[in-house]
């Protein structure tokens, strides 16, 4: 017993370690990157499935295992589907600036980007704020000012925190917030994956110091 106590406070470093860097979330701004930290476990919405021009939301899009479910935080305002160049946006239906565009993941998303913006049918240099509704940590909260596609790009991972719900809203009553190329899906294995072997590992380890 003496032998082994003496690897506790060990342990529950480890622990804690393993504890903080679930919690932990990266952010990315350029999709290369944040498609290259995703698992094969991963899918893309073009929102090509979405009807032409102002449509009746909720509206769902599964695929790849995944569902995300978009909305317009103002019931009745709907959303609408445009084309920038070849790529299909979803924007909020309705007066501008009328509520938030809203989405809901199903419950193995991890990780979530794309191009979030304001304009329809173009972006609009305009302020912009990002929430994420985390399962057990606090929200993710950006605000920043989005003036093209080219600083439009933005994603997070999570550690073992499942991403709920994420709202585009733009603040400055300029446009309507947008969203494309969105991917949600699962995070590679980091090192809060390494630190949880770590900590079975040395528990097992007192374990069985405690038995001799």
């Amino acid at each position: 017993m003496k032998n082994s106590a003496k690897y506790l406070p060990l342990a529950l470093l480890v622990l804690t370690l393993v504890a903080n860097t679930n919690a932990q979330v990266t952010s990315f701004t350029n999709r290369i990157d944040f498609l290259n930290a995703l698992t094969a476990s991963n899918y893309t919405e073009s929102f090509n499935s979405a009807p032409s021009g102002p449509f009746t939301s909720p509206i769902n899009f599964p695929g790849g295992g995944f569902n995300i479910t978009a909305n317009n935080s103002i019931q009745g305002n709907g959303l609408y589907k445009d084309v920038i160049g070849s790529t299909n946006v979803l924007s909020l239906g309705g007066p501008v600036a009328a509520g938030s565009l809203l989405f809901s993941f199903s419950t193995n998303t991890y990780a979530v980007g794309g191009y979030f913006f304001v304009g329809d049918p173009n972006v609009l240099t305009a302020d912009l704020t990002i929430a994420l509704t985390l399962s057990n940590a606090p929200p993710i909260n950006l605000a920043t000012n989005v003036s093209s596609l080219g600083n439009a790009y933005f994603g997070w991972t999570t550690g073992n925190n499942q991403i709920l719900s994420m709202t585009v809203t733009s603040t400055n009553n300029f446009g309507w917030a947008s969203a494309s190329e969105m991917t949600v899906g699962v995070p590679e294995p980091s090192t809060y994956a390494l630190l949880s072997m770590a900590a079975v590992g040395l528990a097992g380890y007192v374990l069985r110091r405690r038995r001799r």
